[in-house]
């Protein structure tokens, strides 16, 4: 158990960061014949992986007081809790936004922090996650709604020949549903009113309508595909179903987050604005536990 607990650290510290490392000093320290890089590149290597050490030591020994060594290689997956851990990933990005005070993002494996309600809502899943200094939902959806705009474009503009090649042998509207979605503005209607035009449906769903589940897929269909036609953006869900650090509304039933609902499809994009306040994101963390 020792000798795993150490080759643990000795892995987190120098396999996946220290190279990484080693190859920025390299491509930022200039080398000649008369300067050689060699002595302040060995300098700058000691100092980075001191800092890793310094910054994943912690990590793995809290892990290690909080989990021991009794579970299986991937406990974000077979733990359902802590949530904050799953949810502090996120603190890596907000670091960056806070620095550059400007639009970053991230690329890589996630792990929800919520509970996985379809085939589609995976507890590990690779995900672009973007950040925003200083905006709210509406900065959000609008974000979101250009960039869908923007990709579907980018598709139509350079991609053309596959497009053809996926009408020809798989969907004959791709063509036309990216020509719709990339030039029509997005029907933006609140959970609530969602809600209310499902109940009010001629069809019957298999998973029923209520206010406070989790929009299905067969839902989120419908609305794009029959009832607008278009694209939609659902916002102010109920704070019940999202996790606890999207920001709380007034009403302190609902939350500001958003789902991008596109047809044949469903939800494309979930995003929020964060809670700022310590007070009532300390209040609905703790009441997760």
């Amino acid at each position: 158990m020792v000798f795993d607990f150490l080759g643990g650290l000795g892995q987190m510290a120098f396999s996946f960061s220290g190279h990484n490392v080693v190859l920025e000093i390299q491509a930022s320290i200039p080398s000649t014949a008369e300067t050689p890089s060699k002595k302040p590149m060995w300098k700058g290597v000691i100092v980075a992986y001191t800092i890793v050490l310094l910054c994943y030591f912690p990590v793995a020994f809290v892990g290690y007081w909080a989990f021991g060594n009794s579970v299986d290689d991937n406990i974000l997956i077979t733990l359902n809790t802590p949530k904050w851990l799953i949810a502090a990933a996120n603190m890596m990005v907000v670091v960056h936004v806070i620095g550059y005070v400007t639009d970053v993002y991230t690329f890589g494996p996630t792990f929800r922090a919520e509970k996985s309600h379809t085939s589609r809502h995976l507890a590990e899943f690779w995900m672009v996650g973007a950040e925003m200094a200083f905006a709210n939902l509406q900065d959000d959806m609008n974000r979101a709604e250009s960039y869908v705009q923007y990709l579907c474009k980018w598709l139509l503009e350079h991609c053309r020949a596959e497009m053809e090649f996926m009408v020809k042998n798989h969907d004959e509207a791709a063509i036309e549903r990216l020509e719709l979605v990339s030039s029509t503005p997005f029907e933006r209607i609140s959970y609530t009113k969602a809600v209310e035009i499902l109940k009010d449906a001629d069809k019957k769903f298999e998973n029923k309508v209520e206010w406070g589940i989790d929009l299905a897929s067969e839902h989120e269909r419908y609305l794009t595909e029959v009832v607008f036609k278009k694209p939609v953006i659902v916002f102010n869900y109920p704070k019940g179903i999202k996790a606890f650090y999207m920001r709380l509304n007034h009403d302190q039933k609902t939350i500001a987050a958003m789902d991008v609902l596109v047809p044949k499809v469903g939800e494309l994009i979930g995003g929020s604005q964060r809670e700022e306040r310590l007070d009532i994101l300390e209040q609905r963390y703790c009441a997760g536990l």
